[in-house]
């Protein structure tokens, strides 16, 4: 019943030892790993009473970060009104008022309102256009208003690449 090993069965015995090394050490490794996360994934006792509190202060109005300022992203009034979206605004704002001109115009019906509403209106609305094509730039209406607000809105050039490569346009030439 007793079984001899040969010569090549005794050189297998080392390379078989090592892989019972390795599956022990591999073993030990697992048993550290799910202890610890035994210990991560007990509940203490304080931890929900603390996260209750801390959304309880949230709630009643309490802002963590109110007085924390990042001084490098400040924008002068002269800086904003200067840049891109500023001055789409003002032309908005120009807008706004020719259009109001216009109606007031229609309004009342008298010869020097005509003549204001005709010398003011065409070259504000040109204006206005012009203003409008800068800020958009080439891209959607929609993209450059998210990205305006500071949102992500790649997705919105992605559609519309997809768009013109079904209408069977090529987007670069645009």
């Amino acid at each position: 019943m007793s079984k001899r090993r040969d010569d090549d069965d005794l050189s297998d015995t080392g390379a078989d030892l090592e892989d019972t090394a390795h599956a022990l050490d591999d073993t030990v490794d697992d048993v550290e790993l799910d202890e610890a996360l035994d210990e991560i994934d007990t509940p203490r006792a304080g931890d929900h009473e603390a996260e209750l509190e801390g959304g309880s202060q949230l709630l009643e109005g309490f802002d963590p970060e109110a007085h924390h300022v990042n001084v490098s992203q400040r924008v002068s009034v002269k800086g904003a009104l200067s840049s891109e979206g500023g001055r789409f605004v003002i032309g908005l704002v120009v807008l706004a008022l020719t259009l109001g001109l216009i109606a007031l115009a229609a309004t009342i019906r008298t010869q020097p309102w005509f003549i204001a509403a005709g010398v003011v209106a065409p070259p504000a609305l040109i204006w206005f256009f012009l203003r409008w094509k800068k800020w958009l730039a080439g891209a959607p209406y929609a993209y450059r208003l998210l990205t305006s607000l500071g949102e992500d809105a790649d997705n919105l050039l992605d559609e519309r690449r997809q768009k013109m490569l079904r209408d069977g346009v090529d987007p670069d030439e645009r």
